[in-house]
């Protein structure tokens, strides 16, 4: 049996190509510039995705960004199977940044 093609498909396939390749590049250049490491080196603990998540949104200083979080997250663990682990940890920490930066924000203004 012949498999059934959506039209839209069709219709989104040029721009799914060059969102892959334009992801596929950021993927090698950051490989380039973060060459893997020994893996005989300490590994690093492991923990849940809703642990990250948890931890996430102890940092916010409102609800309001509390529930913004899995929103903020949901890219990143999209696209973690595809990218490198070192990869993913530094748009984590990009994340917990910009959350405690706007939880600094949010003091400030308080104040």
């Amino acid at each position: 049996m012949t498999p059934q093609i959506d039209i839209s498909d069709l219709r989104t396939l040029p721009a799914r190509i060059v969102h892959a390749r334009w992801a596929l590049a950021d993927i090698e250049a950051f490989k380039a510039r973060f060459p893997p490491l020994n893996s005989e080196l300490t590994p690093f603990p492991t923990f849940s995705w809703e642990a990250l998540i948890r931890q996430l949104e102890h940092l916010c200083a409102n609800p309001r960004d509390r529930d913004l979080v899995r929103d903020k997250l949901a890219p990143i663990f999209r696209l973690a199977k595809y990218r490198p682990p070192e990869m993913v940890l530094q748009d984590v920490l990009l994340l917990a940044w910009v959350l405690m930066d706007e939880a600094k924000d949010a003091e400030v203004a308080m104040s």
